[in-house]
């Protein structure tokens, strides 16, 4: 006896054997029980839904003499005739082999026969959308207004490309596709009837990669059962070219640190191992998706990607670890290669084309690449706000990505160890300090002096200087200028190199001796840090959206 596809050995002859679409069956139940049918039904899914199906077992209960709470009954002559020659009123026709006008023609030349059996002559015309534009028009006029034992089931997977003169003219029924648990669920009962012994995990991969469509579950369980009567995770990995999640995590790690070497070696173990670079694709897009349900969702993840808890607990972490912008950015580096390399001729350089791309800190002035970099600048400053203060740590000690390169000039150094509490209330000026002659102009007319000169050179030094904070004092030959709490964009400023420079250098100027320049707030000294950190990501805001762009909150 020649091997059948479980797909149809296990396809339903009733209503009641079918698997989900419960309101599609539901009205179409009850229209054969009240004997209410329509002369044109549109069926509309993606591929393995039942579509096809629900349109032969609707062709046959609409034609029982009795049929039992909207099924055929299977026993009347009607049913019988229908089961043993099913090509006389039951028509199935593929539109995509059968799209010109003139096999239209031959259908409405034949239409005008009464049945042979039954009440209705049908034709079910399957993949509608493939009929040309002659085709349609040719089938309207009949589909309106067809003789009245004519039933004409249109079955599609493009509904969009069907005339909306069509459309108007049927009972739509949209066929979703299948849960994972309810794909799961048949294929237990598959492997039962079968004798094969399936792993759970091993169910629940074949279920996810099916993607909703229940024929292709059934065929990929059916092509694991030539591997023997055992299918095992690991079986089921090497069938489809999947990549085992443990893997997934750890790529996902070197994509955050940006590590090219660890991703090009990554994906030439991959390649090494016989693994599907298309595959390989599709698995990151998961992966990815995955991560922004779990930064998106707060409570029921498992049940939204179909996991255990432990597993959405990973999914949790590593998803912290990312900014929701970056994660967008790698969706569409990812989608966007898995779109083009059914094109290539190369398919891994697609691969690792596309995850050095997603390595890469983008500083180009398109969307995407603004959206990922403020999302990770986002991210940063959330993380800043949500330390304690107790926990913060000295200017010293921040973390890498917070810190400078670059050193203040000699001359122009920038203290912000000083708090309020080394401050004095009035200004020391040079003649009340040790080492400078009473005939030294005072310290406030030497700063006065300075600032006059920085007004003229322009720019917003000589502002600052003027209208926030105020002048402390000379310490040595540091000129302290104390800025009130909260003061980040001023402070930032002041503390840059070059200005710092350049007030240092017009201190020099207006009391004829060398000089240097101190900021200061008035505020604790752990808080700076805190301060620091934040005016940084500022900064980082500022030279890429411009400062004319960014305002303080």
């Amino acid at each position: 006896m020649s091997h059948q596809a479980l797909y149809r050995r296990l396809r339903p002859s009733k209503f009641t054997d079918m698997v989900g679409q419960e309101s599609v069956v539901r009205i179409l139940r009850s229209q054969v029980a009240s004997r209410t049918t329509s002369h044109a039904y549109l069926f509309c899914g993606s591929r393995g839904t039942g579509k096809t199906t629900a349109a032969r077992i609707l062709a046959r209960a609409a034609n029982c003499e009795q049929p039992v709470d909207g099924d055929a009954c299977g026993e009347c002559p009607t049913c019988s005739s229908l089961g043993m020659r099913t090509d006389i009123d039951i028509r199935e026709i593929d539109a995509a082999s059968n799209t010109g006008v003139d096999d239209i023609r031959l259908l409405k030349e034949e239409i005008i026969y009464p049945p042979q059996f039954g009440r209705y002559k049908v034709y079910i015309i399957d993949e509608v959308h493939m009929l040309s534009t002659n085709a349609f028009n040719a089938l309207l006029k009949t589909l309106e207004e067809p003789p009245e034992h004519a039933m004409f089931i249109l079955a599609t997977t493009d509904p969009q490309k069907i005339p909306a003169t069509v459309l108007s003219r049927c009972q739509r029924f949209e066929f979703a596709r299948f849960s994972v648990a309810q794909i799961r669920g048949l294929l237990v009962k598959a492997a039962n009837e079968a004798g094969m012994t399936v792993d759970d995990e091993a169910l629940s991969i074949i279920a996810r990669a099916a993607e909703g469509a229940m024929r292709d579950a059934l065929g990929l369980l059916d092509t694991l059962g030539s591997y023997g009567s055992a299918v095992t995770v690991q079986s089921v990995r090497d069938m489809l070219g999947l990549s085992d999640t443990v893997f997934l995590f750890r790529f996902f790690d070197a994509l955050l640190a940006r590590n090219a070497s660890h991703v090009v070696q990554s994906i030439h173990t991959l390649i090494l191992d016989g693994k599907d670079p298309a595959a390989f694709l599709k698995d990151l897009g998961r992966h990815t998706r995955a991560l922004l349900v779990a930064k998106s969702v707060e409570d029921g993840l498992e049940g939204l990607l179909d996991i255990t808890w432990d597993a959405a607990n990973d999914y949790i972490k590593q998803a912290e670890r990312f900014s929701a912008g970056r994660l967008m950015r790698l969706l569409e580096i990812f989608q966007e290669a898995e779109g083009g390399i059914r094109y290539a001729s190369s398919q891994r350089l697609i691969v690792e084309m596309s995850c050095l791309k997603a390595c890469l800190r983008h500083d180009e002035a398109d969307v995407s690449a603004l959206t990922e970099r403020v999302g990770e600048l986002e991210h940063e400053v959330d993380t800043l706000l949500s330390m304690p203060n107790s926990g913060m740590q000295t200017p010293s000690a921040l973390p890498e990505s917070f810190q400078t390169d670059e050193t203040a000039p000699e001359g122009a150094s920038v203290s912000p160890e000083p708090s309020a509490a080394d401050i004095p209330d009035d200004p020391v000026l040079p003649e009340e300090t040790e080492n400078v002659s009473s005939d030294t102009p005072s310290a406030r007319h030497i700063w006065e002096t300075a600032v006059a000169d920085l007004h003229t050179q322009g720019g917003l030094l000589g502002i600052i200087l003027t209208e926030t904070g105020r002048f402390v004092g000379v310490f040595g030959k540091a000129y302290r200028f104390c800025l009130p709490e909260g003061s980040h964009m001023e402070l930032s400023r002041l503390q840059n190199p070059d200005n710092a420079q350049k007030i240092a250098e017009a201190l020099t100027r207006a009391g004829a001796a060398d000089a240097s320049f101190e900021v200061v707030v008035e505020t604790a000294a752990p808080d700076y840090a805190k301060n620091q950190q934040m005016d940084q990501a500022k900064k980082e805001l500022e030279e890429t959206f411009g400062r004319k762009r960014v305002w303080e909150v």
